[in-house]
């Protein structure tokens, strides 16, 4: 993953280029969080809240794979 600012404004004017899947996502997950008004960052952000959801995804897909290999 690269470090690219991801915004759906600056990825719309540029003729021809694409976002990657990573990068797609991002963006329409800020588009929808600043419509609904929700900070992208901070104790109540987008950010935090998506790093909950991975962390707690990730683990819960650990505790399946581990619990099906025994």
């Amino acid at each position: 993953m690269t470090s690219d600012r991801v915004s759906p404004g600056e990825y719309e004017s540029g003729p021809g280029r694409e976002l990657t899947a990573e990068q797609a996502a991002a963006a329409a997950m800020v588009t929808d969080a600043r419509a609904r008004g929700l900070a992208l960052t901070g104790p109540d952000g987008l950010l935090k809240l998506f790093t909950k959801n991975v962390l707690e995804a990730a683990l819960n897909e650990e505790i399946e794979v581990f619990s099906v290999a025994r």
